[in-house]
């Protein structure tokens, strides 16, 4: 093997790990879609949890950014409100952070926004939640 084939064979796997690295599923657009994200925040999938049983969905998704904390749990509950969803309580402590409770339908969903990392250089949105599993529908034309 030639010096330009060895060269172009390395170049097409670093080219496709790479690919390969930055492609990660969304978390969960078609569950919990109704919850809005800001820009400017990512996702954080090593520190996120997604459980799926018979009898209930649950999800506690992380998000990590930099944002001013009451600017992003305000705008973060406008956007759940005009979503539909519904505020039930709402608290602040400086050890927690801001914590709000939501529901819609039988689902409920617990946003928390606080500040952590080195120096809390960083502003994090954790969304926690839960939904009744959406059941399957049956019709005579799927029968046999």
């Amino acid at each position: 093997m030639n010096n330009n084939t060895l060269c172009a064979t390395i170049l097409v796997t670093l080219l496709l790990a790479a690919g390969c690295a930055s492609t990660t599923m969304p978390p969960l657009k078609s569950e919990f879609g109704d919850i809005p994200v800001l820009d400017g925040l990512s996702y954080r999938a090593d520190s996120s949890t997604v459980i799926e049983t018979e009898n209930v969905r649950a999800a506690r998704l992380l998000y990590r950014g930099r944002m001013e904390p009451v600017s992003l749990a305000l705008e973060t509950q406008k956007g759940l409100e005009e979503k539909g969803w519904r505020l039930v309580r709402n608290s602040s402590a400086a050890r927690d952070g801001i914590v709000q409770i939501y529901e819609k339908g039988g689902a409920s969903l617990q946003i928390r926004v606080w500040e952590g990392g080195w120096f809390d250089y960083y502003t994090y949105l954790e969304l926690s939640g839960t939904r009744p599993p959406q059941r399957m529908t049956t019709t005579a034309a799927t029968k046999r």
